[in-house]
């Protein structure tokens, strides 16, 4: 009887305070977010759409997305291992919970960002979006329209960092853009060569 006393008076996980629920996923991987706590339960999914959680974007768990997106062999077997996701599934439900929010977008160096990756984000709804770092494209050659449509929709955009040598097309392409105004700086960084442009 007791016992059975003490079994009521435990909160169940859907009935926790929204906050405390944000505060939580805000520590997650954001795959784990919007592929696993977001649905939970109706609670989990309000508390993961909250808009603070969508100020930065960070993909950290790199066993979580397939690394070569060009690739798309997803896994997903009993031996232990994570369901694994393609880069352009995760955007389409990072833009379900964000909407306008993201003001930082990291990509890990494991994540092969391909032109349709960058379509999601130059779509015009991340318009509060201030950094932008990508490890690597797949191939670089087709990227000059999606920059365009970055820097045409992304009006607040003042930091894109790559972490790979910018060809002169690219680079004139993000300097050159009459939708920038204000005065940019560039910069080399040598150690881990990640270019920086500053707007």
């Amino acid at each position: 009887m007791e016992r059975q006393e003490r079994s009521e008076n435990v909160p169940k996980w859907e009935n926790m305070d929204k906050d405390m629920l944000v505060n939580i996923f805000k520590k997650l991987d954001v795959v784990d977010v919007v592929m696993g706590a977001s649905r939970v339960c109706i609670t989990w999914f309000l508390a993961s759409h909250n808009k603070t959680m969508w100020n930065t974007i960070k993909f950290n768990d790199t066993d979580s997305i397939v690394a070569d997106n060009t690739k798309p062999h997803l896994q997903d077997n009993n031996n232990g291992e994570k369901h694994r996701y393609q880069l352009r599934e995760i955007f389409i439900e990072i833009n379900k919970f964000s909407r306008a929010e993201p003001v930082e977008f990291f990509f890990n160096v494991n994540s092969n960002v391909l032109e349709e990756d960058l379509a999601i984000i130059s779509n015009g709804k991340w318009k509060n979006l201030k950094t932008l770092i990508i490890a690597k494209f797949a191939n670089s050659d087709d990227l000059n329209h999606e920059f365009k449509t970055i820097a045409k929709n992304c009006r607040n955009l003042t930091t894109i960092k790559l972490a790979y040598r910018l060809d002169h097309a690219l680079a004139n392409i993000i300097l050159d853009s009459s939708y920038y105004y204000s005065n940019y700086g560039y910069k080399q960084w040598e150690t881990d060569e990640i270019e920086e442009c500053e707007f």
